[in-house]
């Protein structure tokens, strides 16, 4: 033992008097020593003379755990060890008693000594007599003792242990900001200066308390200005955005108030909690029930204004549909005028009135292509208004003079239209240039007398499935002179073939096996009274009895629902549709 020591006066108190038997104690420095310290508040505590006993007690017995004093007297957690797992079981009332025998039985078989023992909310305690024992004990992590299923969870009893006098920690720091330990040192360094040089000594993490930020000053005053009210208040202020940091506080009075400890009542804490989370809830579901309000409201109010919108166009749509269907009846009288004059000019005038004719003629032709620009303006106008939401209406796409493209005909049909190389019906090649020109539509789309299509047949036939069909040729007259006859002569449909006997129309394949052998379509282009072309397809079918079954009879309404919308023309379709509908019919 260093003889210096003898001048260092020290008094010995025992760990605790309640235990049977106990193998700590405390070592203080005598008071004489303190005098001046307990007169001056500033003046620096006399550490360095504890810490010479320290390193010569630590020499004089290597078996000794020294450490400096982590709480009050009494309460030290170092010989600690806890099962966790021998928490109180209601349904025995007797088991951690019982946890707590068989316990002490193993550590007397292990030559482990207990000093003493005890039972807790956190499970079964044992105060060891040895910190050496304690060491070995935890860091196997589990032990079998028997009497018990399975191996036992060990655990060191909470607190952190004091490296340096007068260590301070910070508690709660979130272990999801890897800067954090660096954003703390840096505010300690900034803000505890002397002379501009930090006091800041050190710092340090725990093993054992990863949320534990630890550091210690290089005086006793710099570390009273840490622990001060307005360091506290200052800390509070600069680390607002992270509510779980702690203010600092020393490592002895933590272990000692223990802010991992739940303060007061359990139960009521958690009524409480609870009570309010429902308070939170409740006023969280009215602000749901509110907003749910207002939205249904403003999604009423959106509707009526879409509806009044909607009436609005529609009011504009058919002023403007009524225009152009006036446009287009004096377009048909101008023409039907035309037509007069023409037939009067074939069958023969007096010659006084044949320049007359012919200067009504050319008037009623400047008339005439008027009427179409003003017809072309007022369809634009109506289909900018409708803009393809009312009907269904669309724009009609610009006719093509060369031959139809395969994306035209329906699905599952043929082309049944033969052209010659300049576009123009082989059937049909002897028809005068001079022809007006038949008009197509798509599906459900509004007919257009204004507009113009590269269509020359007067009638054409389309048969699915493995029907075929004899048309009988009337006497046949070339479509030119058909169209110049006033529309009380067309008494009769005319049917325009190159044959002169009955012909028989090939059989058209279908692409879809689902509608082999049901489907039969059949298109009629019927003359207007303005000299055009009328084009309407009537579609035959006859459905399967159980659509939804497997096979191709599943695939029978989607692709006959898709032949229906890539006709280019208004549409009509009848038959047997085995009328069990279900709701994908």
């Amino acid at each position: 033992m260093d003889p210096t020591l003898a001048s260092i006066h020290i008094r010995v108190k025992p760990f605790n008097t309640r235990n049977e038997w106990s193998t700590s104690c405390y070592v203080h420095l005598d008071p004489c020593i303190n005098t001046s310290t307990l007169l001056d508040a500033d003046a620096e505590p006399r550490c360095d003379l504890l810490l010479l006993w320290f390193t010569a007690l630590s020499k004089y017995n290597t078996d000794w755990d020294i450490q400096w004093t982590p709480a009050k007297h009494g309460t030290d957690k170092r010989s600690w060890i806890r099962f966790p797992e021998l928490k109180d079981d209601s349904a025995n009332p007797s088991f951690q008693s019982e946890s707590r025998d068989k316990l002490l039985r193993w550590a007397k078989t292990k030559a482990l000594p207990v000093c003493n023992s005890f039972l807790g909310k956190g499970g079964v305690t044992l105060s060891m007599a040895s910190p050496h024992h304690v060491d070995t004990v935890v860091n196997a992590g589990t032990v079998l003792v028997p009497g018990f299923p399975s191996p036992l969870r060990v655990t060191r009893g909470r607190q952190i242990e004091i490296c340096n006098a007068f260590e301070i920690v910070i508690m709660g720091v979130p272990d999801d900001y890897e800067d954090m330990d660096q954003l703390l040192k840096e505010w300690i360094t900034q803000n505890f200066l002397v002379d501009g040089e930090s006091t800041l000594a050190g710092y340090r993490a725990s093993p054992d308390e990863p949320e534990a930020f630890i550091f210690h000053m290089t005086t006793w005053k710099a570390t009273k200005a840490v622990l001060s009210q307005s360091t506290r208040k200052l800390f509070e202020v600069d680390f607002a955005k992270y509510p779980t940091l702690i203010y600092p506080r020393t490592i002895h009075e933590v272990n000692t108030t223990g802010v991992w400890k739940i303060v007061g009542n359990i139960r009521s804490d958690f009524a409480k909690g609870a009570e309010s989370m429902n308070d939170t809830i409740k006023a969280l579901t009215r602000r749901i029930d509110s907003m749910e309000d207002r939205n249904q409201k403003q999604h009423e109010a959106t509707h009526l204004q879409l509806a009044s919108i909607t009436s609005t166009l529609q009011n504009r749509a058919i002023l403007a549909q009524s225009a152009e269907l006036g446009l287009t009846r004096g377009l048909s009288d101008v023409r039907a005028n035309k037509t007069k004059i023409k037939m009067k000019l074939l069958m023969g005038m007096e010659p006084e009135k044949v320049a007359e004719a012919h200067a009504m003629l050319a008037e009623f032709e400047k008339e005439e292509a008027t009427l179409e620009s003003k017809i072309n303006q007022a369809s634009h106008n109506f289909l900018a208004i409708v803009g393809g939401h009312i009907g269904q209406l669309q724009p009609v796409a610009s006719p093509s003079p060369t031959q139809p493209d395969a994306s035209t005909v329906p699905p599952g049909l043929s082309n049944t239209v033969r052209t010659n190389g300049l576009g123009v019906p082989s059937d049909l090649s002897s028809h005068s240039k001079k022809s007006d020109d038949c008009r197509s539509f798509s599906t459900k789309r509004r007919r257009l007398s204004s507009d113009d299509s590269d269509e020359k047949e007067v009638a054409s036939l389309a048969i699915g499935g493995s029907m075929a069909v004899d048309l009988p040729n009337p006497q046949a007259k070339e479509v030119s002179k058909v169209n110049l006859l006033p529309m009380p002569l067309q008494d009769t449909l005319m049917v325009i073939h190159d044959d002169t006997s009955a012909s028989s129309l090939n059989k058209l394949e279908i692409t879809q096996r689902a509608l082999k052998g049901r489907l039969v379509a059949l298109d009629i282009v019927l003359p207007t009274p303005d000299g055009r072309c009328f084009r309407h397809r009537f579609i035959g079918a006859y459905a399967p009895w159980n659509p939804g079954g497997i096979g191709d009879v599943s695939h029978f309404w989607r692709d006959l629902t898709s032949l229906c919308q890539s006709t280019t023309s208004s549409w009509t379709i009848a038959g047997d549709f085995n009328a069990t509908v279900a709701s994908f019919e």
